[in-house]
């Protein structure tokens, strides 16, 4: 299965949470948020790409999962937003961290040219934004995986990526009955705060002293 079980949960009463990670990212990014321990988390084992959408739907009909909670952190809140668009009848909430309306297409642009020039430094350097202001987070990723992405990851696949954010917007209204948060960091440079997806019936909350990483923070605050 694409997705993995990264928490069994110490309740068979609530939901499964499923996390969508961010542009190079894979599942394995969801370390570095403590989730309660009551919850069930799933996550994919591949890195985040534009499927994701096709393949939990897939994920949770094998599992036999027929609602769920979502949480989706840069990319993967696009991806989040889109899944709870297209089967709103199967989520109960959605949570989008450090997501951006739109990505201007000279944007775009400018990064497929840095990963034509150099993608290993330009990943680094992206990888180093996404860590800004959690140092020691960094580093842990840096020695854990930061070189097995880099050796697994290919540029037609981040290409891919790049055009799936750029023509998916995090714009919208909520659907009924599904609870949408939009949380995000007021320093964050990958996805500055002035450009935060606009979400019609969504509860804000922004953390003043967080960039793009928002794992450090408590779930329990986030989804407040």
């Amino acid at each position: 299965m694409t997705f993995r079980q990264i928490q069994s949960g110490t309740s068979q009463q609530q939901e499964p949470l499923v996390f969508l990670p961010g542009w190079g990212f894979d599942g394995r990014v969801a370390r570095y948020w403590a989730w309660p321990p009551a919850l069930e988390v799933l996550a994919p084992a591949s890195f985040c790409h534009a499927g994701l959408v096709a393949d939990l739907r897939a994920s949770l009909a094998g599992r036999r999962v027929a609602r769920v909670a979502l949480v989706g952190w840069s990319m993967g809140a696009n991806l989040a937003w889109q899944f709870a668009t297209t089967y709103p009848e199967m989520v109960s909430s959605v949570t989008l961290l450090g997501g951006r309306s739109h990505w201007p297409a000279p944007e775009i642009a400018a990064i497929k040219a840095a990963l034509a020039a150099d993608l290993p430094k330009t990943m680094r350097n992206f990888y180093r934004k996404c860590f800004l202001g959690h140092k020691g987070l960094y580093l842990d990723f840096a020695g854990r995986l930061q070189d097995e992405y880099l050796a697994r990851l290919s540029r037609q696949d981040l290409e891919a990526g790049l055009d799936y954010l750029a023509s998916s917007p995090l714009v919208g209204q909520a659907p009924d009955g599904c609870v949408v948060r939009v949380v995000h960091g007021r320093k964050d440079v990958i996805a500055p705060f002035e450009e935060r997806p606009r979400i019609g019936g969504a509860k804000e909350q922004v953390v003043d002293a967080a960039g793009h990483l928002l794992f450090s923070h408590s779930l329990s605050s986030l989804l407040r």
